[in-house]
C-alpha cells in the first residue's frame, strides 16, 4: 500500500512512500531531476543520506516520465523540529555548518537553504531532502543569490522561531 504525500498537487510530479521506501514520479527531464539522481547516485546512503534504489523510465512519443525508488527518512521539516524544540537550535546549526562542509568538500551546494529542505530524523540528525538544488556553484536561486549570506538569512530565521517560541 501507498501513501501519497504531496500537499501542494503539481501536474509534473508526484510522491508516495510505500513502507520504507520513497516514490517520486515525474514527467520532468529538466536539469533538477538530473542533479538528483546524479547526487543519489553518489553520495546515497552515506552520512544519512537516502539511498536510491531504482530509476525506472516509461517513454512513449510525447514524454519520458521517471520512477525515482529511495530510501524514506522519517522524521520533521526542520521548520517543524525548530517549533516543537527551539532549545536545540545550536544544535541544529551545528549540524546544518557540518552538511555545508560535508557538500562543499565534495563540490556541491544546496542552492535553497531554507528550513522545508531538511528533515530533522527521528534521532534528531539533520539531512537534506531536496537534491535536484545540489549543484556544483555557490550560488543560490533566491536572494541575495550567495550561499553564505542565505546561511547567515537562515541562522536569522532560526534566532526569531527561537525567540517567538519564548515570548
Amino acid at each position: 500500500m501507498a501513501l501519497k504525500i504531496d500537499e501542494i498537487p503539481r501536474k509534473d510530479r508526484k510522491h508516495f512512500i510505500s513502507g520504507n521506501k520513497f516514490i517520486k514520479i515525474t514527467d520532468s527531464k529538466d536539469a533538477m531531476l538530473q542533479n538528483e539522481i546524479k547526487f543519489l547516485w553518489e553520495f546515497g546512503g552515506q552520512n544519512g543520506l537516502p539511498e536510491l534504489h531504482t530509476i525506472l523510465q516509461e517513454n512513449d512519443e510525447e514524454s519520458t516520465r521517471t520512477f525515482i525508488i529511495r530510501d524514506n527518512i522519517k522524521g520533521l521539516t526542520l521548520y517543524e523540529a525548530i517549533s516543537k524544540n527551539p532549545l536545540d537550535i545550536w544544535n541544529f546549526i551545528e549540524q546544518l555548518l557540518s552538511w555545508m562542509i560535508f557538500l562543499e568538500k565534495h563540490g556541491y551546494y544546496q542552492s535553497d537553504l531554507t528550513t522545508t529542505n531538511f528533515i530533522c530524523d527521528e534521532s534528531g540528525k539533520i539531512i537534506p531532502v531536496d537534491y535536484g538544488l545540489m549543484i556544483h556553484e555557490p550560488i543560490s536561486h533566491r536572494w541575495p543569490f550567495n550561499i553564505r549570506l542565505n546561511f547567515i538569512a537562515l541562522l536569522t530565521l532560526f534566532l526569531q522561531i527561537k525567540m517567538v517560541r519564548f515570548f
